[in-house]
């Protein structure tokens, strides 16, 4: 299975005008060398950079509406940069349902939430808890204006289970985390919020008789 995501610049690329919510990771961070540091752990250099990049590259045609954020600091000073390169100055929304568990790792005879505490080298399957994943679904909005984008910065686990429970795949690989910044375009459909292609996200396995955001 081979799914994929948007790179900051592939979203501006297909959304030029925006009017779409972009559930992003949170730019390069330190690497874990203790368990703290799921918690703790800062951005690069380069990791404030991209986001001021991204955040500038956003300005030339979109303006940001909102801003939310998992209340950890990397996704917070995320957010802040980007909108310090956009030169937009709004209020950034922290909310610990953008950092609650997603994941169950099937691992060996373990089972447990997938919380990281070291660089993983082997990352096992994973199934994810729908009714946090339903509480999130429910939780993101969408832009009214098509001339701007909303923003929910998060982690790496919780953007690749929602990409596939949006997309009706049961079993996650956690070999395919999104990259920093990188991210899946949100619209609203039937009032719920849905991927704005789901065959871009997964074009080898989608399949519309299987596609339905309500199930």
């Amino acid at each position: 299975m081979t799914l994929r995501y948007l790179t900051p610049d592939q979203l501006i690329a297909r959304h030029p005008a925006g009017g779409v919510t972009y559930l992003m990771r949170h730019a390069e961070r330190v690497a874990f060398e203790k368990p703290g540091d799921v918690i703790f752990a800062v951005l690069t250099e380069n990791g404030i950079e991209q986001a001021r990049r991204f955040g500038a590259a956003l300005a030339q045609t979109i303006k940001i509406g909102r801003v939310n954020s998992s209340p950890l600091k990397r996704c917070v000073d995320t957010g802040k940069l980007i909108l310090e390169g956009a030169g937009e100055n709004l209020a950034i929304h922290s909310h610990w349902w953008l950092f609650s568990p997603f994941l169950r790792v099937q691992h060996q005879d373990r089972q447990g939430v997938a919380v990281w505490p070291v660089e993983p080298t082997d990352r096992p399957d994973a199934t994810y808890l729908n009714e946090n994943l339903e509480i999130l679904s429910r939780r993101i909005h969408t832009p009214i204006n098509s001339g701007e984008i909303y923003l929910y910065i998060a982690h790496d686990t919780t953007i690749l289970p929602f990409l596939a429970y949006l997309l009706g795949i049961n079993r996650v690989d956690m070999n395919q985390i999104p990259d920093y910044q990188e991210g899946i375009a949100l619209i609203r459909k039937d009032g719920r919020v849905a991927l704005d292609d789901p065959a871009y996200y997964n074009p080898a396995y989608y399949n519309p008789a299987y596609y339905n955001p309500a199930d």
